[in-house]
């Protein structure tokens, strides 16, 4: 039996940013209450902000943008869930030490999740401040060992530990280099270890140009 679950996060204000940086900020422009035919609202928030995927042109100057991302790019088939908790990471730092236990079968995979078991944080500092990121080197280690991956996806606010924000700055380089992007901030309060994800669409926001995008993640799991 299968069903469908989000992956992705509500936008709210409740919930931190990367360095504990802007929150979501909206209000009402209109309201049947007051008097107006409809109810009409407005919001100002970062790019980077609740679940969101990174392009290249976020850290290289001349790195593609949404704009060079067609549909079918953001639609899998072949998706890995892979947990590595939050008490085992060394740290701050996921390694390739860390994801050496990924499975040869797994070779054709389009998108790599970790759950690092983290979201029970999510409504305190500690999410932020203690946040989980990558090292260098494995971006390099997922394109050699598979190389049809497209995206990966977490439950840390991003690809940078907070700990380790000069690190964190290569390693996305490193990632775009290797055509492999961050979806940062996933839900996986949905999915139990049993589950299998059968299939996977990513539907970002479509704003022109832009270098990240909000997206929202809805997956087909076994039961």
């Amino acid at each position: 039996m299968n069903k469908y679950v989000f992956l992705s996060h509500k936008i709210s204000d409740k919930y931190p940013a990367y360095r504990n940086g802007e929150r979501i900020k909206y209000e009402f422009i209109s309201t049947i209450e007051s008097g107006s035919s409809s109810n009409t609202s407005r919001f100002l928030i970062n790019s980077h902000y609740g679940t969101h995927i990174d392009f290249p042109y976020h850290s290289l100057p001349n790195g593609k943008s949404i704009n060079d991302y067609p549909a079918s790019f953001f639609v899998a088939n072949n998706v890995i869930l892979a947990r590595i908790p939050y008490s085992q990471v060394t740290n701050c730092l996921i390694g390739v030490e860390d994801l050496k236990f990924l499975k040869e079968e797994d070779r054709n995979a389009e998108i790599l999740f970790i759950d690092t078991l983290y979201s029970k944080f999510r409504n305190a500092d500690l999410y932020w401040r203690e946040s989980i990121g990558f090292d260098n080197g494995v971006a390099e280690f997922l394109r050699l060992n598979f190389p049809k991956l497209r995206m990966i996806g977490f439950d840390q606010l991003s690809l940078t530990s907070y700990k380790h924000r000069h690190l964190g700055r290569v390693v996305h380089k490193e990632f775009f280099k290797y055509d492999i992007l961050p979806i940062e901030d996933v839900d996986f309060t949905e999915l139990k270890s049993y589950n299998k994800i059968n299939s996977i669409v990513i539907s970002p926001l479509r704003i022109d140009k832009l270098e990240a995008a909000l997206v929202s993640i809805i997956a087909e799991i076994n039961i």
